[in-house]
């Protein structure tokens, strides 16, 4: 073999020596824990005397394996509320996305957004906002529903998600 060669050979063994020792103290630094893809924590509806509906869903969404660490963790998260008309029609949903780091002495929201859908044309949005703070996701939304050109009516919605330090989502 020639120089060039022998010292290719080396550094390649050397680069693969240290890639299984390092893969082998990550390994055993953490554990793997199955969890579903995703999973509905809660789910309430609220009926409204002329028979629309409003359904508040708050999801985790988790990869198939978790690599948990004794440094921290992630979680991530949804909550929705889709309005349903009187004959059960879906005419609006607001999602609050957000992700979470925690570990077991605090927990911080690092991400949130807000996605806003309209299905029934006498609905608009007027605006919409997300924001965080500490362990809080938040996100609002200003809709307008107009069924006669004479009144209008405005609603918000207010959504917000929590983590707890061990990764409890609320």
């Amino acid at each position: 073999m020639n120089c060039f060669v022998k010292h290719i050979t080396y550094h390649i063994t050397m680069f693969a020596a240290v890639l299984i020792s390092a893969l082998t103290v990550h390994a055993e630094a953490a554990t793997i824990s199955p969890i579903a893809e995703e999973q509905c924590i809660t789910e309430k509806v609220i009926y409204y005397s002329d028979g629309s509906s409003l359904t508040i869903s708050l999801w985790e969404y988790s990869p198939i394996t978790q690599w948990n660490s004794a440094a921290s963790a992630s979680k991530s998260g949804s909550k929705s509320y889709t309005f349903k008309d009187s004959q059960g029609v879906s005419s609006w949903s607001i999602k609050l996305d957000a992700s979470f780091t925690y570990n077991g002495t605090t927990a911080i929201c690092k991400n949130s957004s807000v996605t806003v859908s309209v299905y029934n044309t006498s609905w608009t949005m007027l605006s919409k906002s997300a924001g965080k703070s500490g362990n809080t996701a938040t996100g609002s939304c200003k809709m307008k529903f107009q069924s006669t050109p004479e009144k209008p009516k405005i609603y918000t919605k207010n959504l917000s998600i929590s983590c707890s330090v061990d990764g409890i989502l609320n």
